[in-house]
């Protein structure tokens, strides 16, 4: 018989001493929680703890939360900040084998609290119930994308116009809108059917879902005493129905505040962990100021009356809605009663008006500020009195009117001023073919400019620079 090498003898004595060993597991003698499914709110601090014997070995412990290691020792606290049912295990060690105490935490918003908070900053009831209803981002996308596509021939009209006022490129605006608010949104309240809709998505931190919902539960007390549908009823033009959101969202922004002001310390720095952490999105940065005004000019406009008159007053201001964005931007103009000017337009012309409406204070400092600094647009856009615009014709062929109104020929003239600056600043070859004292005729980008100052009024038409129609403007 071939004598085996000594290594080899060697190595044979050990597995088979590993193989005849034995080693007793550690015994769990206590969990708590005893192990079970749990049920918690979000930011609430659960408590854990388990021990265990080894008659042979030292036993330590960890901690994982959804197969993530989380912790180590015999007791364990944790905060879950993210909807959904986790997985808690605590496991103890013996450096050989182990055993582990399960639990099934799940984590719900606590919707009726919400709920209530909202009602108290508010100082209304909710009258009946709001159901939450989950939805996917994908099917919000949807609902967001059909909701745009039944306004599609009013949004490529709008793109026309923004377009001939040389404060849009001419890219597609249906999609920039559909991309901006599919990607923006957590959650929006239906007045439709009275419910709010939620996206479903456990990467999101629960904090982040909290306050939209506190938003949205604001509209759905807007819509229960007030009727959001009906508040556009009366409005005369886009100007005065830009003001009456400016209200509406700004009432839920300042409610939503409120309701951060109740957070504990961890919600709130959780929310402020993802807002840092958020990249800001690609977005054109004038469609972000038109779709971001009612909520920052609003909120300053609801605070300021809730300031002076306290919460209870913004009952009566939706009895009295504001006419204009002047009325937001100046909440002194609300509370006199100063609303804008009538105005009308007559133009002679063979192209079919297409849009006459209202742009408003609001709007215009928005259109001068995509070529002058905002202080100039601001101090420009005050004294702003009434307006009115008409669009005539196609994408190719058309003329655009606008008639502007101001408190003092001062005014006039200082809109008249840095209108001229910002015509000069559109970026292509600027042309002065005549300038008096009260008339501006220039081209430049395309479009031809022509302006008129007639005591506190102005006059504008803009029109493609390779074409003449009718007869100047006469602003009534």
């Amino acid at each position: 018989m071939r004598r085996l090498p000594f290594v080899f003898v060697l190595l044979l004595a050990l597995t088979t001493g590993c193989l005849n060993s034995s080693n007793t597991p550690p015994s769990i003698d206590d969990a708590f929680p005893s192990p079970s499914a749990i049920e918690t709110v979000p930011y609430s601090t659960l408590e854990f703890s388990i021990s265990a014997s080894d008659a042979e070995d030292d036993v330590t412990y960890r901690w994982y939360v959804d197969d993530n290691l989380e912790g180590a020792g015999a007791t364990f606290s944790y905060q879950f900040d993210r909807e959904g049912t986790h997985v808690v295990r605590g496991v103890a060690d013996d450096g050989t084998e182990s055993v582990a105490s399960i639990w099934e935490v799940g984590v719900t918003i606590d919707h009726d609290a919400i709920r209530e908070t909202v009602a108290s900053v508010r100082s209304l009831d909710f009258t009946k119930d709001i159901p939450f209803k989950e939805i996917t981002r994908e099917e919000l996308t949807q609902n967001v994308n059909e909701d745009f596509e039944r306004r599609a021939d009013e949004i490529r009209l709008t793109q026309r116009i923004l377009h001939a006022f040389n404060v849009w490129d001419g890219s597609d605006l249906l999609l920039t809108l559909k991309s901006f608010y599919a990607g923006e949104a957590w959650g929006y309240y239906d007045s439709n059917e009275d419910a709010y809709y939620y996206v479903a998505d456990a990467d999101t931190p629960a904090v982040v879902k909290m306050v939209t919902m506190a938003h949205e539960l604001t509209h759905a007390l807007q819509d229960l005493h007030y009727g959001i549908p009906t508040l556009y009823e009366g409005a005369s033009g886009d100007d005065e129905a830009l003001a009456i959101e400016c209200l509406i969202e700004g009432d839920a922004t300042y409610v939503e505040e409120r309701y951060i002001e109740t957070l504990g310390i961890e919600e709130r720095a959780a929310l402020y962990r993802y807002y840092a952490s958020q990249e800001l999105p690609d977005y054109d940065p004038f469609i972000s100021s038109i779709v971001l005004y009612p909520y920052s000019y609003g909120t300053r406009f609801v605070k300021s009356l809730v300031t002076d008159g306290g919460i209870g007053y913004l009952t009566e201001v939706y009895g009295e809605l504001p006419e204009s964005t002047e009325q937001i931007l100046h909440p002194e103009a609300y509370l006199a009663d100063e609303g804008p000017v009538p105005l009308d337009i007559t133009y002679d012309t063979t192209l079919e008006k297409m849009d006459e409406d209202t742009l408003g204070e609001g709007m215009l400092r928005l259109f001068l500020n995509q070529h002058v600094p905002m202080a100039q647009a601001r101090t420009a856009a005050e004294g702003w009195g009434g307006d009115v615009y008409a669009y005539y014709g196609s994408e190719e062929d058309y003329v655009l009117v606008y008639v502007s109104a101001w408190d003092t020929r001062h005014d006039a003239i200082e809109f008249f001023d840095t209108y001229s600056a910002a015509v000069e600043a559109w970026g292509g070859d600027y042309r002065e073919l005549d300038r008096g004292e009260n008339t501006l005729r220039a081209t430049n980008d395309g479009r031809l400019v022509e302006m008129e100052i007639s005591a506190s009024k102005v006059t504008l038409v803009i029109r493609p620079d390779n074409v003449l129609y009718g007869q100047p403007p006469a602003g009534n």
